[in-house]
């Protein structure tokens, strides 16, 4: 902007304004300024007068540039009024823009909260926390800036994008996991049982690290076969200790977390791969793993 501009209070009223009263003065000054140069240089007698046509034609021969510059009076200060009118049009359009920005902001976030609301009444998960996720998935958007669609820092992608993307990895390495390990289960002897069904754990883990930039919970169901304790293998993270099944479904956290990630993706505008799922033999070998874990009491009662 230039630096004229800066001096341009909009604020305050258009008289109080300097260039307001130099578009009022200076052309006066000038022309005045001008028109004693003239007279002074010609030896005319600036105190008599005449009205007679001749004394007033030579009046205007002389002085019609101080004249000229005189009327520019009218233009400037026209100059400063419209600006000053355009600026004050400029800045009540701003304010509006950053009211509805805010109105906006409060709103996106409302109803991403309602989005976290619907998905922990479908998917037995809590969201520990909602204004950190929030600032995760939509790092730029504040009281004076909103954008609807999720992004990273610095030009990265999404977060949503790269969990997707570990969570795909998981899934994929875990089918081939317990594909390989199906036939080997089902020879498996009862005091083995333990050793086998790690895998299992495993999994838990690592498709709960997957998501662990979500921040989320599972919150324990009421029915104590809706779910499986995991709070005493070692590696499983700290504020975990539950993980949804169904009686023939141990991989349904599979379900849950894709669902999550398709929710999130869907109100973020975000577009992420397909997820994978594990099915085939692979879903099969984990829901004898979970029988051998209820064999050997291991699920927490």
């Amino acid at each position: 902007m230039p630096r004229w501009r800066e001096t341009f209070d909009i604020k305050r009223p258009l008289y109080k304004n300097a260039w307001f009263w130099v578009a009022i003065l200076f052309p006066p000054i000038l022309a005045g300024t001008l028109a004693l140069g003239i007279s002074y240089s010609n030896n005319l007698y600036l105190l008599s007068y005449s009205l007679e046509l001749g004394a007033l034609e030579t009046f205007y021969n002389y002085q019609k540039i101080p004249i000229a510059v005189a009327a520019l009076i009218f233009p400037f200060s026209a100059l400063v009024i419209a600006h000053h009118r355009s600026a004050l049009t400029l800045e009540q359009i701003k304010k509006t823009e950053e009211q509805k920005t805010f109105a906006n902001y409060l709103k996106h976030k409302e109803e991403f909260f309602k989005c976290l609301d619907n998905i922990e009444t479908k998917s037995k998960i809590s969201f520990k926390k909602r204004n950190e996720l929030y600032k995760i998935l939509f790092p730029y958007n504040s009281f004076n800036t909103l954008a609807l669609t999720s992004q990273g820092r610095e030009g990265f992608a999404s977060i949503l994008v790269s969990v997707a993307s570990s969570c795909n990895s998981v899934l994929s390495r875990y089918n081939s996991i317990f594909s390989l390990n199906d036939v080997a289960f089902r020879n498996c002897l009862p005091e083995n049982y333990n050793e086998s069904t790690s895998s299992l754990f495993d999994f838990y883990y690592d498709i709960l690290c997957a998501i662990e930039p979500l921040e989320i919970d599972i919150v324990k169901p009421s029915n104590e076969k809706d779910w499986i304790y995991i709070g005493d293998h070692a590696k499983i993270l700290y504020w975990i200790k539950w993980v949804p099944i169904e009686a023939t479904q141990p991989l349904l956290i599979q379900v849950v977390i894709n669902d999550i990630i398709d929710e999130l993706a869907l109100f973020c505008m975000v577009t992420i791969e397909e997820l994978n799922y594990i099915n085939g033999p692979a879903e099969k070998a984990a829901y004898r793993m979970l029988e051998a874990l209820r064999t050997k009491k291991n699920l927490k009662k």
